[in-house]
Parts: structure tokens; sequence; C-alpha cells
């Protein structure tokens, strides 16, 4: 009698573990390329560089662009000085995002008002896992035309982010290769 009750417990403990099992919720399967570390840090450098909707005129200076992604990155992201160039000439200023072995150069660009885009040089194939973080981070990624996507955090203001290939010369005597290079206009 003693042998059919041990039986009897444990099929019932079984049963309660499957029960359970298939009650759990299952968790979300992320691409790996997504979830590396080096596509979630291009991709919190391009939500945080998108101001939040609270922030005036004033939003996309250099000084604040640079205190939201400066923490982020390696750069120091001074503002123009006009005493050796032209009034309204283009600015560039470089940086780049490491993580994982692995970096991206990033530009900003503008002018003595601010920072109108920031450029970001890839490898090829890393934008769509960098395009799945930036949704992972909460970010509504739309299409826009070919390409290109408007990109809108929680409470950010939009931007839109353009990829362009540039590739060598397939008669090239080198290997041909490609860069990436995904552009992320402020939307003021």
């Amino acid at each position: 009698m003693r042998r059919g009750v041990s039986v009897g417990l444990a099929t019932l403990v079984s049963v309660v573990a499957s029960v359970a099992l298939a009650q759990a919720p299952v968790p979300t399967a992320v691409p790996q390329e997504a979830s590396s570390p080096f596509s979630g840090a291009v991709a919190l450098v391009i939500t945080e560089a998108l101001a939040p909707e609270s922030y005036g005129a004033w939003a996309y200076r250099w000084d604040a662009v640079s205190i939201r992604v400066s923490r982020h990155m390696h750069w120091h992201l001074a503002a123009p000085d006009s005493s050796n160039r032209a009034t309204g000439a283009e600015v560039v200023r470089n940086g780049w995002v490491s993580r994982d072995g692995r970096i991206s150069g990033v530009s900003a660009v503008g002018d003595d008002e601010g920072v109108r885009a920031l450029r970001f040089e890839l490898r090829e194939g890393e934008s769509a896992a960098i395009l799945s973080a930036i949704r992972m981070r909460g970010a509504a990624v739309e299409s826009v035309a070919a390409n290109s996507y408007r990109v809108t955090p929680p409470e950010r203001r939009p931007g839109i982010l353009a990829e362009s290939r540039r590739c060598t010369s397939p008669q090239s005597r080198a290997a041909p290769t490609c860069a990436v290079t995904l552009t992320l206009e402020f939307q003021k």
C-alpha cells in the first residue's frame, strides 16, 4: 500500500509541475545581433540625441546635444569657433561609440546655430540590428522612404534616420567592400 501512495504522489507532483510549466510565460526571442552591446550602445546614442519634447528652441545647440550623448560615447562636442571660418559654414565634430570590441565613428554636423545631424559609420549588415535595438528601447520606427525611417522615442522629438551605402568598385584590385552610414537628422 505504501508503494502505491508513493507512485500516486509522484504522479500528482509531475502533473502539477507540467501544468505550472504550461502556464508560465514564454520569453520572447530576441535576435542575438539586436541585443548585442554594440547595437544597444549605438541605439542609446541615437535615442538620447533626440531632444525631449519639453525643450525649447535651444534643444539642438552644440552644448545641449553634448550633454545628452557625451556620457554614452567618446568625444568633446565643443561649440564652433567662428573666428577661423565663414559664418554659416558647415561644422563637423568627430567621436566614436565602442562596445564589445566594435567601433562606430560618429560625426556631429551643424553650423553656428546648432547640430543638424549625427552620422554613424557602420559595417555592412549592422543597421538592421541597430533598428531592432532602437525598437527595444521603446522608440517607434516607421519607414518613410526606401532606407529612411522616422524614429520617435517616448516623450522625445522625432528624427529621420537614413541609411546610405558606399561600395568600392567591383573592378578594384582590392576586394570589393561596402560601408554603411546612418544619418540621424533632427526635426526642429
